[in-house]
């Protein structure tokens, strides 16, 4: 009886891999150097990068792999910007340079013409801390350190001396910018998130006693009247009342029913 024969092994030097050639390596540098090229020019057209985003979605929604590698990026980037804390002292730092140091040694008229400067500046910088704070994925301690900074700018317009604190201090009897700025970011917040930063200390008290400190501040010098509303958004009272308005509708229909 004949024995069983082994299996054969395959003969690897007979089919060597192909390796690309010279040339070919050269074609396909200068093939991405061409598609680097031509996606960064249309990036920044004229239309704001909108045919580049029409490709790649074309291309997303005909490759599965392409669609697959869109929505990993994406989550890998909303998981950095909800663990991202962004500082805002630097805005605050910088008013307190322009309010307290800068135009000091300036006479009462030459700080008068200067203020238009300072409001300028103040409210550039409550801009630049709601566009990042109320980014859709911004978090928590971004929103916390935005609501710190524009409190710590609110207190010193309250404080600010000479010619120049009374010029802008007299702006801000009449413009709502600040209580804007600080309702824009709480309206990013949840129920939740209220709670939390009312509670969280700060300075050796409750952030909302802080913010409650700043009203009676704020009404000593006749500014920012808006800063009760602003309260009342932190605190969450709005959603409060309305909730009792409908426990009240519906026990008013249940005593009509019955």
């Amino acid at each position: 009886m004949e024995l069983p024969r082994k299996r054969q092994r395959v003969d690897t030097d007979q089919c060597p891999i192909a390796q690309p050639t010279f040339t070919e390596l050269i074609a396909d540098y200068y093939a991405k150097a061409d598609l680097q090229h031509c996606i960064e020019l249309l990036l920044y057209a004229d239309d704001d990068g909108e045919l580049t985003k029409q490709i790649i979605l074309k291309a997303a929604l005909t490759t599965p792999e392409i669609a697959a590698t869109l929505r990993n990026h994406k989550e890998e980037y909303i998981e950095r910007e909800r663990h991202k804390v962004i500082s805002f002292s630097s805005h605050a730092d910088k008013v307190i340079y322009s309010i307290e140091d800068r135009y000091m040694d300036l006479s009462g008229s030459e700080q008068y013409d200067a203020a238009s400067d300072v409001i300028r500046q103040i409210e550039e910088a409550f801009t630049l801390i709601v566009e990042q704070a109320t980014q859709e994925y911004a978090s928590l301690g971004t929103k916390i350190n935005a609501l710190i900074a524009l409190r710590c700018i609110a207190v010193l317009i309250c404080g600010g001396q000479e010619e120049i604190g009374k010029q802008i201090r007299n702006h801000f009897q009449v413009d709502d910018s600040l209580e804007s700025s600080m309702n824009a970011v709480i309206d990013e917040m949840s129920v939740e998130e209220c709670e939390r930063v009312c509670a969280l200390e700060y300075s050796g008290r409750p952030f909302l006693k802080a913010m409650e400190q700043l009203k009676e501040l704020a009404d000593d010098h006749c500014v920012f009247e808006g800063l009760q509303d602003v309260i009342a958004n932190l605190t969450c009272e709005d959603e409060t009342e309305e909730d009792g308005e409908g426990e009240s509708e519906e026990e008013e229909e249940e005593e009509e029913e019955a």
